[in-house]
């Protein structure tokens, strides 16, 4: 299985020692994902999160698309964006869910500034997510934001 993680450059503009245990991490999480793995709560989501966007320094937004019993079928990056802002297209996501047969998804995105605080636009943009899936019957568990080590979620705030 192809993740996103296979796309991505390790080295974030870190020094080497530490680009060498990001890409360390980030092949241990690729072994990991071969077992399909199951995300059944908040902190084994906050610990495959942390890992898949340690290092970033642009925001970035990804979906982890799941079957019925929230096995992970595809970590899938959905945007790369600047500093504050990732373009993301709800129709595309749900067209991406149908494809590989998803019940359900996860939202994530970082806010490099290290801010957990969903901006207005973030709100926005998870109730569209939420609005589209809904017809087909393909669940949102949540919307997490991470900042560095921290991770919020959306739905324990009370924004979805």
């Amino acid at each position: 299985m192809q993740t996103a993680l296979d796309l991505e450059n390790p080295h974030c503009g870190y020094a080497p020692q530490d680009a060498a245990i990001i890409a360390e991490a980030r092949a241990v999480l690729r072994r990991y994902m071969i077992h399909r793995p199951q995300i059944t709560s908040f902190t084994t989501a906050k610990d495959y999160l942390r890992t898949a966007f340690a290092g970033e320094k642009q925001e970035v937004f990804r979906v982890l698309y799941l079957d019925i019993k929230n096995r992970l079928i595809e970590d899938h990056l959905a945007g790369r964006g600047t500093v504050n802002h990732t373009p993301v297209y709800p129709r595309e996501l749900i067209r991406r869910a149908l494809e590989v047969g998803a019940s359900a998804m996860i939202l994530a995105h970082n806010h490099p500034s290290g801010d957990l605080t969903p901006s207005h636009a973030d709100i926005v943009m998870t109730r569209k997510i939420l609005d589209v899936a809904k017809p087909f019957d393909i669940a949102v568990h949540d919307h997490f934001i991470v900042a560095g080590d921290e991770i919020g979620s959306m739905r324990s705030a009370g924004l979805m």
